[in-house]
């Protein structure tokens, strides 16, 4: 029998893979055989201290990965809470900015007077309108009468301004599109839409209108 064919009769009957009529065999010999139980005891020896190196390189494993899980964890728990106080902070500038412009709307629409409605006239009776509806708070039906008026203007600066009343009514048409933006931009401010308004605002603040040094002074507060 060659050391290798030895050695691997060793190991089948270390690790219990020897059948049992083999088994008894060896066994036999272990007792007849010093030499062959001393060989049987080193590879034990062995084989428990590779499997208790084994061991405790799996439990290394085990508890680095937990410890990698407990700073995930960690991770996770504090970036929640800085992510949760972001959103309160951001949550409360956004309601401090939206109460800011409700208020300077409020106070924009005091300083308005009702638009006078000529009789017949369709467009006088949208921006009245819008202003009524603004007045109770009636945000949706204002900016509907807003859109019926922006949208009459536009087809009226569409028709050529070829003489003196062309030009009159182009001159007309510009200003109560003006109106118009206001009235939407201190609809916007009245319903705390910061943004939306601001933008309308800045349109205004680059435009021709009469309320544009206005919308410049809100922009700059």
């Amino acid at each position: 029998m060659t050391d290798i064919e030895r050695n691997n009769r060793i190991d089948e009957y270390l690790i219990g893979a020897m059948p049992e009529d083999e088994k008894a065999a060896f066994e036999k010999e272990l007792r007849e055989d010093e030499t062959l139980r001393g060989e049987v005891e080193a590879q034990r020896t062995i084989a428990e201290a590779v499997q208790t190196a084994h061991l405790k390189n799996m439990l290394a494993d085990v508890e680095a990965d937990l410890q990698r899980k407990r700073i995930l964890r960690r991770v996770i728990t504090w970036t929640s809470s800085a992510a949760a106080s972001i959103v309160i902070i951001l949550s409360g500038y956004s309601i401090r900015q939206s109460n800011a412009i409700k208020a300077i709307g409020d106070m924009c629409f005091t300083e308005l007077t009702l638009p006078v409605s000529r009789d017949g006239n369709s467009l006088d009776s949208l921006l009245t309108l819008a202003f009524s509806q603004i007045a109770v708070n009636e945000y949706s039906a204002a900016a509907s009468a807003l859109v019926e008026a922006r949208l009459m203007i536009e087809d009226g600066l569409r028709v050529p301004a070829a003489d003196e009343e062309s030009r009159y009514r182009h001159a007309l048409l510009r200003r109560h599109l003006y109106e118009v933006d206001w009235l939407e931009a201190i609809s916007l401010m009245k319903q705390g839409r910061d943004r939306k308004a601001r933008r309308l605002l800045n349109s205004i603040a680059d435009s021709q209108s009469p309320y544009s040094e206005k919308a410049r002074e809100i922009l700059i507060r």
